[in-house]
């Protein structure tokens, strides 16, 4: 399943949904990476490991959310980073893996509020 496509994800969520009756965890563990040195990384290569990497995660997150939240159930959401959002790669020119890896972190952070659905990085 390609995770850049939010509709599609949720769909899947659904289906699930409808076929076991309800969710309890969901683990959103995309990931992908590609070195190339800062200066010279391509736009559409950095966005694909961000679309990836970022929005695939945060998709996923949405879609189980959604179903949790109809249920009314504590579930839990675990969201995959890498230390690679904490620390830089030293010599690993993995500036966009590095970004996205941190922009997990923080949406983990960010989604914490929720009162329904437990979620961690």
């Amino acid at each position: 399943m390609d995770v850049n496509h939010q509709k599609d994800i949720w769909a899947k969520f659904t289906a699930i949904r409808d076929a076991e009756g309800r969710m309890d965890i969901c683990i959103a563990a995309a990931g992908i990476g590609e070195g190339c040195p800062c200066l010279t990384y391509e736009a559409n290569d950095f966005q694909r490991i961000m679309d990836v990497n970022t929005n695939g995660v945060f998709y996923t997150a949405q879609g189980a959310g959604q179903q949790m939240t109809r249920f009314g159930t504590a579930g839990s959401i675990v969201l995959i980073a890498s230390m690679a959002g904490s620390v830089s790669l030293r010599g690993h020119h993995a500036i966009a893996y590095e970004s996205s890896k941190a922009a997990v972190l923080q949406m983990a952070r960010s989604m914490a509020w929720s009162s329904v659905v437990r979620k961690s990085a």
